[in-house]
């Protein structure tokens, strides 16, 4: 479609929005195949001549990325692209290129934050965070490059290392706790997963009681069956399996319910006022209710102060994770620790609240 329109792009786009809504929702219209209905999603880029572009190969790149900007909105949006999508697409480029030469070069490293046991401060785990610090862009966050080595196919090389990393100090500590690590849907949907996990255990002389895998729940409902099958493949090699942020998201018990699961990890966004909250109190008292009923062990992640900590002791909590009892940090700042006596020191039942880590 051509506007001769030179106006801007809000004058122009209004209408052909309007053409692109239109075209979506005939499309979703359900269709019969061989007597079953069909429902068809499809999410639409528009790019317009002028004042985009006038040529048919410029307009359609920039259509295409207004497509994928629809997309990351959610299925069956429309988007119209603007120039800063270019500027955006730059500057995706040159981050994955930086990523792929972290992951060539050894430019990622790991750091650890434990897990205690909320009553006795014993020590329970590990888990591994992986870290980014590049030369021209400093600290890059997980939030940041984790989703984009999704979408440039790096999450399995990036796994992998994660994986391997952490297995190799868990092997340098020689503790009988596991460490845990992050796992992508799309990593436990590929055939050759658990071989995967189960050569990296081998080759570090670590039995699967040494390992844990964290799965994020919102990565898993897109293809739940699948990474099912694959994950208790990996349970049967003795790895624990815990569902990571529950709590948030699209959380649901029949998520529970399909998926081999040994642990539970409650969200940090749960506890920010559970300390002085009974609605608070309420809603993670019965989250932790419900994972000990499916006999899994619960862990609350994002314990800040001895408030929280006192809270979840006496709505049953297990285990815990936060700057309470440890930031995390290098394996180096762990060694030491980790060689002298255990449980790590936590606050007395009833202490005074305050924010500050015990230990930094």
């Amino acid at each position: 479609i051509r506007n001769t329109s030179v106006t801007g792009v809000q004058t122009c786009a209004l209408p052909i929005s309007g053409v692109a809504r239109r075209l979506r929702d005939a499309l979703a219209q359900p269709l019969l195949v061989e007597g079953q209905p069909v429902n068809v999603r499809a999410s639409v880029g528009v790019a317009l001549s002028p004042p985009d572009s006038s040529l048919p190969a410029n307009l359609l790149r920039q259509a295409d990325l207004a497509m994928t900007q629809a997309k990351r909105g959610g299925r069956g949006s429309v988007q119209v692209f603007h120039k800063s999508m270019d500027a955006a697409v730059h500057g995706q480029l040159h981050l994955e290129t930086r990523l792929r030469h972290a992951l060539d070069s050894g430019g990622l490293h790991l750091h650890y934050q434990p897990q205690v046991d909320a009553g006795t401060g014993d020590l329970l785990g590990f888990e591994a965070l992986v870290r980014w610090t590049d030369a021209r862009l400093g600290l890059v966050a997980p939030a940041r490059f984790v989703p984009l080595a999704e979408e440039a196919g790096l999450i399995g090389q990036l796994g992998a290392w994660v994986l391997d990393e952490a297995c190799r100090q868990a092997a340098a500590w020689d503790l009988r706790v596991p460490i845990a690590v992050n796992v992508s849907a799309l990593e436990v949907a590929q055939e050759d997963f658990t071989q995967r996990v189960h050569d990296t255990l081998r080759r570090h002389g670590l039995d699967g009681g040494q390992l844990k895998l964290e799965i994020t729940e919102r990565l898993t409902v897109q293809d739940l069956q699948r990474v099912a099958r694959q994950l208790a493949q990996v349970q049967a090699l003795g790895v624990q399996l815990s569902l990571d942020d529950f709590g948030t998201g699209q959380s649901s018990v029949s998520t529970l319910l399909q998926l081999p699961l040994n642990e539970l990890k409650l969200d940090r966004s749960l506890i920010t006022g559970v300390a002085e909250s009974p609605i608070e109190q309420r809603v993670v008292g019965a989250l932790i209710g419900l994972g000990r009923s499916l006999n899994l062990t619960v862990i609350v992640e994002g314990v800040e102060t001895p408030g929280q900590l006192q809270a979840l002791r006496e709505l049953g909590c297990g285990a815990v994770q936060g700057y309470l009892v440890g930031r995390p940090g290098p394996a180096s700042m762990w060694t030491p620790q980790l060689g002298g006596p255990l449980p790590l020191e936590l606050p007395e039942r009833g202490g005074a609240e305050g924010g500050e880590a015990l230990l930094n």
